[in-house]
C-alpha cells in the first residue's frame, strides 16, 4: 500500500527517510548509493538541476506488500530503522519538501529501491514490506 509520495527538488542529490521524535542523520559517502544510522535512511539521487533545468525526484513510502511497475527499480538497500511515537518523514529535509507516514512506534526493517538512469535515481521507493495496514 502506497502511504506517502513526494516530488521534491533532490538538494545536495539526496533523499531520505528519518524517525520524527529523534534522528541521528547520515553524512553522503560520494559513490555511495545509501547511507544509514538506525533512525535514518539517505539515498542518493541526481542532481537537482541540470542545462536544461530542474530535475526533481518521486519519493515514496509504501508498507507491506509493494508493487514494482517500472522494470528499472533495484534494491539498493535493506537494514532496520526505530521509528518514534510520531512516525516517518520522507522527502528532501534541506528543501523541506517531506510527507509525514504515521507508522506506530518499534524497529522495522526498511529497504531502499530507486531506478537506474543516466545521472542518477529520480524515483526513490523507501519500503516497509513487514508493516501491514
Amino acid at each position: 500500500m502506497l502511504a506517502g509520495a513526494v516530488v521534491v527538488p533532490p538538494q545536495y542529490r539526496q533523499v531520505a527517510l528519518w524517525n520524527v521524535d529523534d534522528y541521528d542523520y547520515p553524512e553522503m559517502v560520494p559513490g555511495v548509493a545509501v547511507v544509514a544510522t538506525d533512525t535514518a535512511v539517505v539515498a542518493a539521487t541526481r542532481a537537482d538541476w541540470a542545462d536544461d533545468g530542474p530535475q526533481n525526484v518521486t519519493v515514496s513510502v509504501w508498507l507491506g506488500g509493494t508493487p514494482t511497475p517500472d522494470p528499472s527499480l533495484r534494491r539498493r538497500f535493506a537494514g532496520v530503522i526505530r521509528v518514534g511515537s510520531n512516525g516517518v518523514r520522507a522527502g528532501n529535509i534541506m528543501s523541506g519538501n517531506v510527507c509525514e507516514i504515521d507508522i506506530p512506534e518499534g524497529a522495522y526493517r526498511v529497504e531502499v529501491w530507486a531506478n537506474s538512469v543516466i545521472g542518477g535515481p529520480s524515483l526513490i521507493d523507501f519500503r516497509f514490506p513487514e508493516i501491514r495496514r
